[in-house]
């Protein structure tokens, strides 16, 4: 790569706003000029860009244009898992800080094994699948009773219940009545001795 020094991405849109826009040789994002001209073929996307060198590049401009890391962070992810078998932490300070420096106002000079390198650092083992869960048990091949006749029981036993509880209740307040009188008027309570 050249070290020419890179001007900020925003350079054709303040500074040099009346000048023509420069006519690139291609629109590979890794050829740079794309990146100003807004010409450049490819995703920007982190969750679908390529994940080489063009890829980075589109992600870098992502990056500027939401003046954010997480773009750059999902990439990040993305390559860890997808081309180093790995994983990333997205809650370390340390990844957070790799993403943060792998972006800025104009494009990065670092190519795509460069950036893989680096990311390698802070790479841990992928994480083992979780285990399958156990089969449930299969219904036991004794029969039961069916349920309607459990549930008629359970009626006929709550209704036999009620009917003796009536009985014994009309036989007790049967009991606690005042004898009749002799004459049949029915006289319900005691009889007065002089």
């Amino acid at each position: 790569a050249d070290s020419q020094p890179v001007c900020p991405y925003d350079i054709l849109m303040s500074e040099y706003k009346s000048v023509p826009h420069p006519n690139c040789k291609s629109t590979k994002p890794s050829d740079i000029c794309c990146l100003y001209t807004g010409t450049c073929v490819g995703s920007d996307d982190p969750s679908t860009a390529t994940l080489d060198e063009e890829g980075l590049r589109l992600v870098e401009h992502r990056c500027w244009k939401d003046g954010s890391s997480d773009p750059m962070l999902t990439f990040a992810e993305r390559v860890a898992r997808e081309k180093l078998s790995g994983a990333l932490d997205p809650t370390s300070m340390g990844v957070k800080s790799f993403a943060y420096y792998q972006w800025g106002v104009s494009p990065g000079e670092q190519n795509f094994a460069a950036f893989t390198a680096s990311l390698k650092e802070h790479t841990g083992p992928s994480p083992s699948p979780a285990p399958s869960p156990a089969p449930s048990p299969t219904p036991s091949s004794s029969k039961g009773p069916p349920v309607w006749l459990i549930v008629v029981l359970v009626v006929v036993g709550v209704v036999a219940l009620a009917l003796l509880g009536f009985l014994f209740y009309y036989r007790s307040q049967r009991a606690r009545q005042w004898p009749v009188a002799a004459d049949g008027t029915g006289l319900n309570r005691p009889i007065q001795s002089a």
